[in-house]
């Protein structure tokens, strides 16, 4: 027998402890690839590496895209939460 649409759907509390697992899973992204930025960007300057650079720079575009990722998961968060 098939499940109606309604009975798939996730509920309330399903959705927001989703959404807390969500940001800190961002958190630690963020966390990480600026870890990942500072390194690559020391040891491109070290070394007079272009690659490494690039390494690095685009480890800061993640982390941009982390951060974005945050803003509108947080702001889903606050539009639901009545307090």
């Amino acid at each position: 027998m098939m499940k109606s649409v309604n009975e798939t759907l996730p509920t309330a509390d399903q959705r927001a402890g989703d959404r807390t697992h969500a940001l800190r899973l961002e958190y630690f992204t963020v966390l990480w690839t600026l870890v990942e930025a500072a390194l690559g960007i020391a040891a491109a300057v070290a070394a007079c590496s272009v690659a490494l650079m690039g390494f690095g720079m685009d480890s800061v575009i993640e982390s941009a895209s982390a951060i974005v990722l945050i803003w509108r998961l947080s702001s889903e968060r606050h539009a639901r939460d009545p307090h």
